[in-house]
Protein backbone atom coordinates (compact mmCIF):
# COMPACT_ATOMS: atom_id res chain seq x y z
CA UNK A 1 0.00 0.00 0.00
CA UNK A 2 1.39 3.36 -1.07
CA UNK A 3 1.55 6.11 1.57
CA UNK A 4 1.64 9.79 0.49
CA UNK A 5 1.74 12.66 2.95
CA UNK A 6 -0.77 15.27 1.81
CA UNK A 7 -0.62 17.70 4.75
CA UNK A 8 1.05 17.71 8.13
CA UNK A 9 -2.03 15.94 9.51
CA UNK A 10 -3.18 13.75 6.59
CA UNK A 11 -1.47 10.75 4.98
CA UNK A 12 -3.10 9.18 1.93
CA UNK A 13 -3.00 5.36 1.77
CA UNK A 14 -3.67 4.00 -1.72
CA UNK A 15 -4.73 0.42 -2.39
CA UNK A 16 -4.77 -1.12 -5.89
CA UNK A 17 -3.81 2.28 -7.31
CA UNK A 18 -7.36 3.66 -7.15
CA UNK A 19 -8.84 3.15 -3.66
CA UNK A 20 -7.82 5.66 -0.98
CA UNK A 21 -7.94 5.62 2.81
CA UNK A 22 -6.55 8.38 5.04
CA UNK A 23 -4.61 8.38 8.28
CA UNK A 24 -5.41 11.58 10.19
CA UNK A 25 -3.18 12.70 13.07
CA UNK A 26 -1.85 9.15 13.28
CA UNK A 27 -4.90 8.02 15.26
CA UNK A 28 -7.98 8.26 13.00
CA UNK A 29 -8.31 6.07 9.93
CA UNK A 30 -10.79 7.53 7.45
CA UNK A 31 -12.16 4.73 5.22
CA UNK A 32 -11.39 1.02 5.49
CA UNK A 33 -10.63 0.44 1.79
CA UNK A 34 -11.42 -2.80 -0.02
CA UNK A 35 -11.51 -6.31 1.38
CA UNK A 36 -8.01 -7.68 2.04
CA UNK A 37 -6.45 -4.31 2.90
CA UNK A 38 -6.27 -4.63 6.70
CA UNK A 39 -2.67 -5.83 7.02
CA UNK A 40 -1.38 -3.27 4.54
CA UNK A 41 -3.23 -0.42 6.29
CA UNK A 42 -1.87 -1.37 9.71
CA UNK A 43 1.67 -1.70 8.32
CA UNK A 44 1.43 1.68 6.57
CA UNK A 45 0.19 3.30 9.78
CA UNK A 46 3.11 1.78 11.70
CA UNK A 47 5.59 3.22 9.18
CA UNK A 48 4.05 6.65 9.80
CA UNK A 49 4.38 6.14 13.59
CA UNK A 50 0.59 5.99 13.83
CA UNK A 51 -1.65 3.97 16.10
CA UNK A 52 -5.19 3.52 14.79
CA UNK A 53 -7.67 4.20 17.58
CA UNK A 54 -10.80 5.00 15.59
CA UNK A 55 -12.17 4.31 12.10
CA UNK A 56 -14.38 6.97 10.54
CA UNK A 57 -16.28 6.25 7.32
CA UNK A 58 -17.72 8.62 4.72
CA UNK A 59 -20.28 6.05 3.51
CA UNK A 60 -21.06 2.36 3.43
CA UNK A 61 -19.96 1.11 0.00
CA UNK A 62 -17.73 -1.97 -0.16
CA UNK A 63 -14.64 -0.10 -1.38
CA UNK A 64 -14.80 2.05 1.78
CA UNK A 65 -15.81 -0.52 4.40
CA UNK A 66 -14.42 -3.71 2.85
CA UNK A 67 -11.71 -4.30 5.47
CA UNK A 68 -13.66 -2.98 8.45
CA UNK A 69 -14.28 -6.38 10.04
CA UNK A 70 -10.67 -7.49 9.53
CA UNK A 71 -9.34 -4.24 10.99
CA UNK A 72 -11.46 -4.50 14.12
CA UNK A 73 -10.43 -8.15 14.51
CA UNK A 74 -6.73 -7.22 14.34
CA UNK A 75 -6.89 -3.99 16.33
CA UNK A 76 -9.22 -5.21 19.06
CA UNK A 77 -12.48 -4.06 20.52
CA UNK A 78 -11.00 -0.80 21.79
CA UNK A 79 -11.15 0.68 18.28
CA UNK A 80 -14.09 3.04 17.85
CA UNK A 81 -16.08 2.78 14.60
CA UNK A 82 -17.95 5.81 13.27
CA UNK A 83 -20.37 5.69 10.29
CA UNK A 84 -22.96 8.15 8.95
CA UNK A 85 -26.30 7.52 10.62
CA UNK A 86 -28.35 6.74 7.50
CA UNK A 87 -25.77 4.38 6.00
CA UNK A 88 -25.38 2.65 9.37
CA UNK A 89 -29.12 2.02 9.38
CA UNK A 90 -28.86 0.53 5.88
CA UNK A 91 -26.11 -1.83 7.05
CA UNK A 92 -28.29 -2.73 10.02
CA UNK A 93 -30.95 -3.97 7.61
CA UNK A 94 -33.40 -1.06 7.74
CA UNK A 95 -35.27 -0.05 4.60
CA UNK A 96 -34.31 3.61 4.37
CA UNK A 97 -35.18 4.41 0.74
CA UNK A 98 -37.46 2.94 -1.91
CA UNK A 99 -35.96 0.60 -4.46
CA UNK A 100 -32.58 -1.04 -4.67
CA UNK A 101 -29.53 0.99 -3.76
CA UNK A 102 -26.71 1.09 -6.33
CA UNK A 103 -23.22 0.05 -5.40
CA UNK A 104 -22.04 -2.83 -3.24
CA UNK A 105 -23.22 -3.00 0.38
CA UNK A 106 -21.40 -5.88 2.12
CA UNK A 107 -22.67 -7.53 5.25
CA UNK A 108 -20.70 -6.31 8.28
CA UNK A 109 -20.18 -8.01 11.62
CA UNK A 110 -18.77 -4.88 13.19
CA UNK A 111 -21.25 -2.73 15.07
CA UNK A 112 -20.96 0.96 14.26
CA UNK A 113 -20.83 2.38 17.77
CA UNK A 114 -21.08 6.03 16.76
CA UNK A 115 -23.55 7.25 14.12
CA UNK A 116 -22.34 10.51 12.63
CA UNK A 117 -24.59 13.56 12.22
CA UNK A 118 -24.14 17.09 10.92
CA UNK A 119 -21.59 19.04 12.96
CA UNK A 120 -20.19 16.10 14.92
CA UNK A 121 -16.45 16.26 15.58
CA UNK A 122 -13.88 13.51 15.16
CA UNK A 123 -10.75 15.05 16.64
CA UNK A 124 -10.19 18.17 14.54
CA UNK A 125 -12.47 16.85 11.77
CA UNK A 126 -15.97 18.27 11.43
CA UNK A 127 -18.71 16.12 9.86
CA UNK A 128 -20.29 17.73 6.76
CA UNK A 129 -23.38 15.95 5.40
CA UNK A 130 -23.07 15.37 1.63
CA UNK A 131 -25.79 12.89 0.64
CA UNK A 132 -26.31 11.78 -2.93
CA UNK A 133 -23.66 9.20 -3.68
CA UNK A 134 -25.31 7.27 -0.85
CA UNK A 135 -28.27 8.41 1.28
CA UNK A 136 -26.07 9.13 4.30
CA UNK A 137 -22.77 10.17 2.69
CA UNK A 138 -20.65 12.64 4.71
CA UNK A 139 -17.39 14.53 4.25
CA UNK A 140 -14.81 15.59 6.86
CA UNK A 141 -13.27 19.06 7.07
CA UNK A 142 -10.11 19.60 9.09
CA UNK A 143 -10.61 22.91 10.89
CA UNK A 144 -6.86 23.43 11.36
CA UNK A 145 -5.53 23.30 7.80
CA UNK A 146 -8.66 23.28 5.61
CA UNK A 147 -8.18 19.78 4.22
CA UNK A 148 -11.46 18.35 2.95
CA UNK A 149 -11.93 14.56 2.86
CA UNK A 150 -14.80 14.47 0.36
CA UNK A 151 -15.37 10.74 0.00
CA UNK A 152 -17.07 9.95 -3.32
CA UNK A 153 -18.83 13.25 -4.01
CA UNK A 154 -15.83 14.09 -6.19
CA UNK A 155 -13.17 12.03 -7.96
CA UNK A 156 -9.85 13.36 -9.25
CA UNK A 157 -8.51 10.92 -11.83
CA UNK A 158 -7.59 12.87 -14.96
CA UNK A 159 -9.52 15.89 -13.69
CA UNK A 160 -11.81 16.69 -10.79
CA UNK A 161 -15.32 15.39 -11.53
CA UNK A 162 -18.63 15.25 -9.69
CA UNK A 163 -19.88 11.69 -9.36
CA UNK A 164 -23.30 12.64 -10.72
CA UNK A 165 -21.92 12.54 -14.25
CA UNK A 166 -20.37 9.61 -16.10
CA UNK A 167 -16.66 10.25 -16.62
CA UNK A 168 -14.84 7.76 -18.81
CA UNK A 169 -11.52 8.09 -16.98
CA UNK A 170 -13.14 6.75 -13.80
CA UNK A 171 -16.82 5.80 -14.33
CA UNK A 172 -17.30 3.50 -11.31
CA UNK A 173 -18.19 6.19 -8.76
CA UNK A 174 -20.88 7.75 -10.97
CA UNK A 175 -22.33 4.31 -11.71
CA UNK A 176 -22.74 3.72 -7.95
CA UNK A 177 -24.32 7.12 -7.14
CA UNK A 178 -27.81 6.92 -5.64
CA UNK A 179 -29.26 10.41 -6.34
CA UNK A 180 -27.32 12.37 -8.94
CA UNK A 181 -29.16 15.67 -8.40
CA UNK A 182 -28.42 15.45 -4.69
CA UNK A 183 -24.74 14.75 -5.46
CA UNK A 184 -24.54 18.08 -7.29
CA UNK A 185 -26.17 19.93 -4.36
CA UNK A 186 -23.68 18.33 -1.98
CA UNK A 187 -20.81 19.29 -4.28
CA UNK A 188 -21.96 22.92 -4.12
CA UNK A 189 -21.99 22.76 -0.34
CA UNK A 190 -18.48 21.36 -0.21
CA UNK A 191 -17.01 23.96 -2.56
CA UNK A 192 -18.59 26.71 -0.44
CA UNK A 193 -16.34 25.59 2.43
CA UNK A 194 -13.34 26.92 0.44
CA UNK A 195 -11.05 23.97 1.23
CA UNK A 196 -7.29 24.35 0.97
CA UNK A 197 -6.80 20.73 -0.13
CA UNK A 198 -9.28 18.27 -1.63
CA UNK A 199 -8.76 14.56 -0.98
CA UNK A 200 -11.19 11.99 -2.33
CA UNK A 201 -11.92 8.31 -2.33
CA UNK A 202 -10.51 7.81 -5.80
CA UNK A 203 -7.69 9.92 -7.21
CA UNK A 204 -4.81 12.12 -6.07
CA UNK A 205 -5.03 15.08 -3.74
CA UNK A 206 -5.76 18.49 -5.27
CA UNK A 207 -4.40 21.70 -3.76
CA UNK A 208 -6.30 25.00 -4.03
CA UNK A 209 -9.22 23.09 -5.54
CA UNK A 210 -11.87 25.83 -5.62
CA UNK A 211 -11.66 26.60 -9.35
CA UNK A 212 -11.56 22.98 -10.53
CA UNK A 213 -14.41 22.06 -8.18
CA UNK A 214 -16.51 24.87 -9.67
CA UNK A 215 -15.66 23.67 -13.18
CA UNK A 216 -16.65 20.10 -12.26
CA UNK A 217 -20.01 21.33 -10.94
CA UNK A 218 -20.58 23.35 -14.11
CA UNK A 219 -19.88 20.28 -16.25
CA UNK A 220 -22.29 18.23 -14.18
CA UNK A 221 -25.10 20.70 -14.98
CA UNK A 222 -24.42 20.93 -18.73
CA UNK A 223 -26.57 18.74 -21.01
CA UNK A 224 -24.86 15.69 -22.49
CA UNK A 225 -23.47 15.97 -26.00
CA UNK A 226 -25.73 14.55 -28.76
CA UNK A 227 -24.79 11.17 -30.23
CA UNK A 228 -22.29 11.41 -33.10
CA UNK A 229 -24.86 10.37 -35.72
CA UNK A 230 -27.24 13.19 -34.79
CA UNK A 231 -24.47 15.73 -34.22
CA UNK A 232 -23.43 15.62 -37.87
CA UNK A 233 -25.29 17.21 -40.77
CA UNK A 234 -25.08 14.73 -43.63
CA UNK A 235 -26.41 17.17 -46.22
CA UNK A 236 -23.41 19.51 -45.79
CA UNK A 237 -20.18 18.10 -47.28
CA UNK A 238 -17.03 18.17 -45.17
CA UNK A 239 -15.41 20.62 -47.58
CA UNK A 240 -18.37 22.97 -47.01
CA UNK A 241 -17.84 22.84 -43.26
CA UNK A 242 -14.20 23.75 -43.78
CA UNK A 243 -15.25 26.60 -46.04
CA UNK A 244 -17.64 27.88 -43.37
CA UNK A 245 -14.85 27.71 -40.79
CA UNK A 246 -12.76 29.91 -43.12
CA UNK A 247 -15.64 32.33 -43.60
CA UNK A 248 -16.53 31.21 -47.10
CA UNK A 249 -19.87 30.16 -48.57
CA UNK A 250 -20.86 26.50 -48.29
CA UNK A 251 -21.03 24.43 -51.43
CA UNK A 252 -24.52 23.41 -52.45
CA UNK A 253 -25.48 19.79 -51.95
CA UNK A 254 -25.19 17.63 -55.12
CA UNK A 255 -28.47 16.97 -56.95
CA UNK A 256 -30.29 13.78 -56.14
CA UNK A 257 -29.62 10.90 -58.48
CA UNK A 258 -32.58 9.67 -60.55
CA UNK A 259 -33.88 6.35 -59.36
CA UNK A 260 -33.47 4.73 -62.78
CA UNK A 261 -29.78 5.73 -62.89
CA UNK A 262 -29.10 4.00 -59.59
CA UNK A 263 -30.87 0.88 -60.77
CA UNK A 264 -29.02 0.68 -64.09
CA UNK A 265 -25.70 1.40 -62.37
CA UNK A 266 -25.96 -1.91 -60.53
CA UNK A 267 -26.43 -3.77 -63.80
CA UNK A 268 -23.50 -1.96 -65.41
CA UNK A 269 -21.18 -2.83 -62.53
CA UNK A 270 -22.22 -6.48 -62.79
CA UNK A 271 -21.57 -6.40 -66.53
CA UNK A 272 -18.12 -4.88 -66.08
CA UNK A 273 -17.16 -7.46 -63.46
CA UNK A 274 -18.32 -10.34 -65.65
CA UNK A 275 -16.58 -9.13 -68.82
CA UNK A 276 -13.25 -8.54 -67.08
CA UNK A 277 -13.42 -11.76 -65.09
CA UNK A 278 -13.59 -13.89 -68.25
CA UNK A 279 -10.87 -11.83 -69.94
CA UNK A 280 -13.13 -10.52 -72.71
CA UNK A 281 -13.70 -6.98 -73.82
CA UNK A 282 -12.27 -4.07 -71.90
CA UNK A 283 -13.29 -0.46 -71.53
CA UNK A 284 -11.99 2.59 -73.32
CA UNK A 285 -12.87 5.97 -71.78
CA UNK A 286 -13.93 8.88 -74.00
CA UNK A 287 -15.23 12.35 -73.26
CA UNK A 288 -18.67 13.29 -74.45
CA UNK A 289 -21.61 15.26 -73.04
CA UNK A 290 -23.99 13.53 -70.63
CA UNK A 291 -27.61 14.65 -70.68
CA UNK A 292 -28.39 13.58 -67.08
CA UNK A 293 -28.08 16.65 -64.84
CA UNK A 294 -25.29 16.49 -62.29
CA UNK A 295 -23.76 13.25 -63.56
CA UNK A 296 -20.67 14.60 -65.24
CA UNK A 297 -19.40 14.17 -68.80
CA UNK A 298 -17.73 10.75 -68.86
CA UNK A 299 -19.06 8.09 -71.21
CA UNK A 300 -17.72 4.71 -72.30
CA UNK A 301 -17.69 2.30 -75.23
CA UNK A 302 -16.70 -1.34 -75.42
CA UNK A 303 -13.45 -2.26 -77.10
CA UNK A 304 -9.99 -3.64 -76.43
CA UNK A 305 -8.39 -2.70 -73.08
CA UNK A 306 -6.21 0.38 -73.32
CA UNK A 307 -4.05 1.65 -70.41
CA UNK A 308 -5.22 5.07 -69.21
CA UNK A 309 -3.05 7.50 -67.24
CA UNK A 310 -0.25 4.93 -67.02
CA UNK A 311 -2.50 2.24 -65.50
CA UNK A 312 -2.41 -1.25 -66.95
CA UNK A 313 -5.70 -2.42 -65.47
CA UNK A 314 -8.63 -0.89 -67.34
CA UNK A 315 -10.94 -1.60 -64.41
CA UNK A 316 -8.87 0.54 -62.05
CA UNK A 317 -8.82 3.26 -64.71
CA UNK A 318 -12.60 3.70 -64.54
CA UNK A 319 -12.55 6.42 -61.93
CA UNK A 320 -16.16 7.53 -62.48
CA UNK A 321 -19.24 7.27 -60.31
CA UNK A 322 -21.73 4.44 -60.92
CA UNK A 323 -24.37 7.08 -61.55
CA UNK A 324 -22.18 8.51 -64.35
CA UNK A 325 -21.97 5.12 -66.03
CA UNK A 326 -25.70 4.68 -65.56
CA UNK A 327 -26.47 8.03 -67.13
CA UNK A 328 -24.16 7.24 -70.03
CA UNK A 329 -25.90 3.94 -70.58
CA UNK A 330 -29.26 5.65 -70.66
CA UNK A 331 -28.37 7.86 -73.62
CA UNK A 332 -25.70 5.75 -75.39
CA UNK A 333 -26.94 2.20 -74.66
CA UNK A 334 -23.66 0.48 -75.52
CA UNK A 335 -23.78 -2.18 -72.75
CA UNK A 336 -26.63 -4.69 -72.40
CA UNK A 337 -28.32 -4.70 -69.00
CA UNK A 338 -28.04 -8.01 -67.15
CA UNK A 339 -31.20 -9.42 -65.63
Amino acid sequence: MKATRVTHNVVQLTRLRFVNAYLHDGFTLVEAATDGSAAAIIAAAAREDGEIRRIALTHGHADHVGSLDALTDRLGSSVEVLMPEVDARIHAGERVVEGKLPGAWPKLRTVQEVRLRDGDRVGSLVVIPSPGHTPGHVAFLDTRDGALIAGDTFTSYGRVAVTSRFYLRFPLAAMASWDKAMVVESARRLVSLDPAVLVVGHGPAVRDPGRVMDEAIARSRSPPSPPPDTARTPSVPLRSKRALARGGRPASAPPARPRRCRTVAVSIRRTLRQRHRVGGAGVDIHRSPCHCSGHGRTSFVWGQPEPISGQSNPRSAIGVRPSTLAATYLHRNRVPVLK
